[in-house]
């Protein structure tokens, strides 16, 4: 699972961004993108780094996720309203465990094995049922890939297993909306856990950058950073908003450099590597902030968790309701538990 997979799962309402989107964000962000011409790398590149660039927040959270949890990209979605074939596939049981939590304190706020297992096995039942209501009898989903639905929803017409399926060309409204849509009641408990944890990463990495080692070693960093014209803000009261300047700039970097041409597409871990490196080359000091703002905002967030056992206790019953109504589902081979 990867940094965008997680995005994916925490905001299952946010699509994957075109090229012109990617482009306009970077225009914002970079200036005009137009002129550069960019490679099919630095295409990509774009990518991985606009969308880290959405929000201060999400910049931080982007660099300082585990390297483990990298992968190749699942296709994106071929509409907004249709969700992917690759949505579906993300919805197998993860590999980690909550004994892990303190090392990687966002595990804490994922729901369980069970859940996830039993949420995709209630969403073949509610699909299984809403096909057969169609008038079809359900033999999962008729493409393989997000790439043969985008190739076929054109073609997609009323009446057609694909259509009962996806909806009238591949654009929504079809079994698999309604699945999702039904499966959960009026709370998600993935969705309402990562709203938690989200509205309080600020917070977090703040605690992280109130440590005196670390503030020093930012000032000298931004310092390092202005030297190389980035354009970092002098505000040493909230240094989470400077180093997110120095991404920033560190970003623009990354683009304009000619090492850029030699990613090759969707490789992430690799972006995440030149980004590394190029960063370092400017500012030798880079990755000792790096890693004392990722341990900061890890021992702040277990702190957190520790201190708020009521809001855990809230994350974990609403996780044990949603098995529930999962469990019912299933028992009754897709039909919604009363209200």
């Amino acid at each position: 699972m990867n940094e965008l997979d997680l995005l994916r799962k925490a905001r299952p309402d946010v699509a994957s961004l075109s090229a012109q989107e990617v482009d306009d964000i970077c225009a914002a962000v970079f200036g005009d993108v137009a002129d550069r011409q960019p490679t099919r790398s630095h295409r990509r590149l774009y990518a991985v780094l606009a969308a880290a660039t959405i929000a201060a927040a999400a910049v931080v959270a982007f660099l300082f996720l585990p390297r483990s949890e990298l992968r190749t990209l699942s296709p994106a979605a071929p509409t907004r309203e249709a969700p992917s074939t690759s949505q579906v596939a993300e919805t197998a049981a993860p590999t980690t465990t909550v004994e892990d939590w303190h090392q990687q304190p966002n595990l804490r706020f994922r729901p369980t094995d069970e859940w996830f297992t039993l949420f995709e096995q209630a969403r073949e039942a509610k699909l299984g049922r809403c096909m057969v209501a169609a008038g079809f009898e359900y033999h999962g989903n008729p493409y393989e890939t997000d790439t043969a639905l985008a190739n076929a929803a054109a073609d997609i017409q009323a009446g057609s297993y694909e259509a009962a399926f996806y909806g009238v060309g591949g654009l929504g409204g079809g079994c698999l909306d309604q699945a999702y849509a039904t499966v959960f009641g009026p709370e998600r408990a993935d969705v309402d856990a990562e709203n938690v944890r989200s509205s309080h990463q600020g917070a977090w990495q703040r605690s992280a950058f109130a440590e005196p080692a670390l503030r020093r070693g930012m000032n000298e960093l931004a310092v390092c950073a202005r030297a190389h014209g980035m354009d970092v803000r002098d505000a040493p009261d909230r240094l989470d908003r400077v180093f997110n300047d120095v991404l920033l700039g560190i970003q623009s970097r990354v683009l304009a450099d000619p090492r850029a041409d030699a990613v090759p597409p969707e490789a992430i871990a690799e972006a995440r590597q030149l980004f590394d490196q190029i960063a370092d080359e400017l500012c030798p000091t880079f990755s000792s902030v790096q890693e004392q703002v990722a341990t900061g905002t890890v021992a702040a967030e277990v702190a957190w968790i520790q201190v708020n056992p009521v809001e855990m206790a809230n994350i974990d019953a609403e996780i044990a309701d949603d098995i529930a109504r999962f469990n019912y589902i299933i028992e009754h081979h897709g039909e919604l538990p009363p209200e």
